[in-house]
């Protein structure tokens, strides 16, 4: 199965590259890539990895949303992630020490699941989740309430964790008549 190519706006690299005053091998020597990539970043051919996102965007002055092509409010776990210059195991390095051992530990292949969409049976517990929500906010620099926005548009489903457990109804009660 072929890898999926990250969302990345080409024709606003080429644009910014030359607004910037920039050769694709002055910019390749400012990121740490090859004049080649950068031709094929502006082709569309592939997209830069989480790390030369960043600096691409860092270089270019502008924003690694912009460089993406992805709307402010529209951003995916996955985005927030790439954004932020980290790929999963660096994420994971992160979220660690704030989420808790054992079953709702972070791993790369939970990372992964949820941001591919599929849910995290240790993270749908409420006060696990706000743990993951703020663990998340704080290694991607983000506020929480952009974590919760992108994870709710991946699993609309899941609103309930915004409840607190003791305020969820119960299942009614049966009542004889």
């Amino acid at each position: 199965m072929p890898r999926r190519i990250e969302p990345f706006a080409s024709a606003s690299l080429s644009v910014l590259r030359r607004e910037a005053g920039l050769t694709q091998t002055q910019l390749a020597a400012e990121v740490g890539v090859s004049a080649r990539q950068i031709a094929g970043y502006e082709q569309g051919c592939n997209s830069p990895s989480p790390r030369h996102l960043r600096r691409m965007a860092h270089v270019l002055h502008t924003s690694p949303q912009i460089l993406a092509g992805i709307p402010s409010g529209e951003e995916s776990l996955a985005d927030l992630r790439r954004f932020a210059g980290l790929n999963r195991a660096e994420a994971v390095r992160l979220l660690a020490p704030s989420l808790p051992k054992g079953p709702a530990r972070a791993t790369a292949w939970k990372l992964q699941a949820l941001e591919s969409g599929r849910p995290v049976p240790a993270w749908l517990e409420t006060t696990t989740w706000e743990s993951v929500v703020a663990a998340i906010a704080d290694a991607y620099g983000v506020p929480p309430h952009t974590v919760r926005r992108s994870w709710f548009s991946a699993f609309p489903e899941q609103v309930h964790l915004l409840t607190p457990t003791a305020a969820r109804p119960g299942p009614p009660e049966h009542q004889e008549a």
